[in-house]
């Protein structure tokens, strides 16, 4: 997870400096000088804003989000980093014999506006 954290803050750009000057984006060039500061917040919040850990807790994780957002799709991510294929592989056959189920059982409302 901490190595997806950093990919982020990559992926995203969010250490550069293109969006300091650039009008309409005052506040995402200060955040880019904080995270180039210290990015720790980041990658703490990051990890852990995710659903992981073991069968009980994902779904716990998954079940708050899907309620929070009113969604009843989410997107998991089994391979981080220098994760080698075989504890993906077994991340991902635990993940559909041990959560998948329960997630489907899920019937989160829709947010109004």
């Amino acid at each position: 997870m901490g190595e997806y954290s950093d990919s982020a803050l990559r992926h995203y750009e969010l250490l550069g400096t293109h969006l300091e000057n650039m009008k309409g984006y005052k506040e995402y060039g200060m955040m880019q000088q904080a995270l180039r500061y210290d990015p720790t917040l980041f990658q703490q919040t990051f990890y852990n804003s995710h659903p992981w850990g073991t069968p009980e807790q994902t779904i716990a994780r998954a079940t708050e989000l899907a309620h929070s957002f009113g969604t009843d799709e989410i997107m998991f991510v089994f391979k981080y980093g220098s994760m080698s294929m075989a504890t993906a592989e077994k991340s991902l056959r635990l993940f559909a014999t041990e959560v998948m189920p329960a997630l489907q059982e899920l019937h989160p409302a829709p947010l109004t506006v």
